[in-house]
């Protein structure tokens, strides 16, 4: 499949990139139904904990950040049903001290 830009994103076979509010460029990469997160300039940060379909707002292993309100709509139609809900994601930040 040829990638398709949308909102300043990139999309294609198994990854999404887009450039998240703090500026980092963000791959999310899915083998299966596992999500891996990747900074550039940083690595792998880690496996996706959460997203929140709703606001952009996504953890991963060992940080997190929010994609553009613009950037969310493709998000969510390249995760699916992986996305989390904005009270799933409370409930993970409460659970892990964040």
């Amino acid at each position: 499949m040829k990638p398709r830009r949308a909102s300043g994103c990139q999309a294609g076979d198994g990854t999404f990139e887009f450039v998240d509010t703090g500026g980092s460029h963000v791959t999310f990469t899915r083998v299966g139904t596992n999500t891996t997160v990747s900074v550039k300039g940083f690595g792998t940060v880690g496996p996706l904990k959460s997203f929140d379909a709703r606001t952009g707002a996504y953890q991963a292993g060992r940080g997190g950040g929010k994609a553009p309100p613009q950037a969310i709509p493709a998000i969510n139609a390249w995760m699916g049903a992986q996305g989390t809900t904005g009270a799933g994601l409370e409930q993970i930040r409460r659970e892990r001290g964040w």
